[in-house]
């Protein structure tokens, strides 16, 4: 899981990353640090390839002022794979 402010509203919000899979799930803050609501909004698609991630992060890869997700593939049918998802 990664935290970060993905939708610009001042509040932590959650990335996370399905086991074994390729689901990334953004959970957005309310500001309490307690509840977070499950959204896949403004993802391109939530399938972001066939195979397992090993790694992601959020960072503003396009210098737009949004966080980006970036994600590194660690499956055996794909290695060494950069994806990000520009938002």
């Amino acid at each position: 899981m990664v935290l970060g402010d993905m939708d610009g509203d001042g509040h932590l919000d959650a990335v996370t990353k399905d086991q074994g899979t390729a689901v990334v799930r953004i959970f957005y803050g309310d500001g309490s640090g307690k509840s977070f609501v499950e959204s896949s909004a403004g993802l391109p698609n939530s399938e972001v390839g066939d195979f397992s991630m090993a790694w992601h992060d959020v960072g503003d890869v396009d210098g737009n002022g949004n966080l980006d997700i970036v994600i590194v593939s660690g499956g055996d049918a794909v290695k060494n794979d950069l994806q990000v998802l520009v938002r």
